[in-house]
């Protein structure tokens, strides 16, 4: 089962229309998604997937306190009894000790997709993303200190405006260093009313097909080796 616990985004990234269709950050309240998940257990549901838009975003007043997602989903597991947690997408900023100390619990599944879009800084910034590539490494660190061979994804958009040879290079540096288990490719497309239309030193559809098979290639060989790495395992 799925459980929606948060809509729209507050950011303005520059190739990204999700603000303008959806609006602002709405997050579901606490007690909503407790009482959610307790009825999606009692109903015999094995595994519930968390989707948001912006998890980073998630924030509910609930007894006097302001939730983020981390003491969202250690509440949801205080709750719940054998029901497993998949989380559908991370922001890296995310990650810290306290969102660490929560998913070490064998209950939420070691399966993460953290919203990355590319390993250089400058088009990073050009994207108007919240983050740098070091906070993507960091992440992938400490998920690794609390879960053993988890399988960690990532979104790349490859022919952003700008990027050159070299910021490519950057961002296949960047997945070989973070070890990603398999990558989301998404050539760039424009979208009306974004800053990214505006945006000049457009890179050609060709040159970023290409970038997109390179990666592509490469993710199809780490998603292999790490079925491979599962053989002889019962979960």
């Amino acid at each position: 089962a799925s459980l929606k616990i948060q809509d729209g985004c507050n950011n303005n990234c520059s190739y990204c229309a999700i603000h303008m269709a959806r609006g602002f950050s709405v997050s579901l309240p606490v007690e909503d998604a407790v009482k959610r998940v307790v009825e999606l257990e009692a109903k015999g549901i094995e595994e519930i997937v968390i989707t948001p838009v912006n998890i980073l975003q998630y924030k509910s007043e609930y007894n006097g306190q302001i939730y983020n997602f981390s003491k969202l989903l250690k509440l949801l597991l205080e709750a719940t009894k054998n029901v497993m947690f998949r989380i559908s997408s991370l922001y890296p900023e995310i990650v810290d000790d306290e969102f660490c100390n929560v998913i070490k619990d064998e209950r939420v599944c070691p399966h993460f997709h953290i919203s990355v879009q590319s390993g250089s800084n400058k088009i990073l910034k050009l994207m108007n993303r919240t983050y740098e590539r070091d906070a993507v490494e960091k992440a992938c660190k400490l998920i690794r200190t609390v879960k053993k061979n988890p399988f960690i994804a990532c979104d790349i958009i490859t022919g952003f405006p700008c990027e050159t040879d070299e910021d490519f290079e950057q961002t296949l540096d960047l997945c070989e260093n973070c070890q990603f288990t398999w990558i989301h490719i998404f050539p760039f497309s424009e979208r009306k009313g974004t800053v990214a239309i505006n945006l000049k030193n457009k890179v050609p559809q060709e040159i970023s097909k290409i970038r997109c098979n390179i990666l592509t290639k490469w993710a199809v060989q780490q998603k292999i080796k790490y079925i491979e790495s599962l053989k002889g395992c019962t979960r």
